[in-house]
């Protein structure tokens, strides 16, 4: 994950709750079922991707 200023040809744009996402299209099916969640912890907090039952899948940042 990184954070970019404008899209590019190959990116799919979703807005959720007044935030914007890229996400490039050829990589869409690898985040099917998924979602983004922050999740806290003593060194402060992360963004990381979950499956449906809330658990970690990886990609954190």
């Amino acid at each position: 994950m990184s954070l970019e200023e404008t899209a590019l040809p190959t990116d799919e744009v979703f807005v959720q709750d007044g935030v914007t996402f890229l996400l490039n299209k050829r990589d869409k099916h690898f985040f099917e079922g998924l979602a983004l969640d922050f999740r806290k912890s003593w060194f402060g907090g992360s963004f990381t991707l979950v499956d449906a039952k809330g658990n970690e899948v990886g990609g954190g940042c």
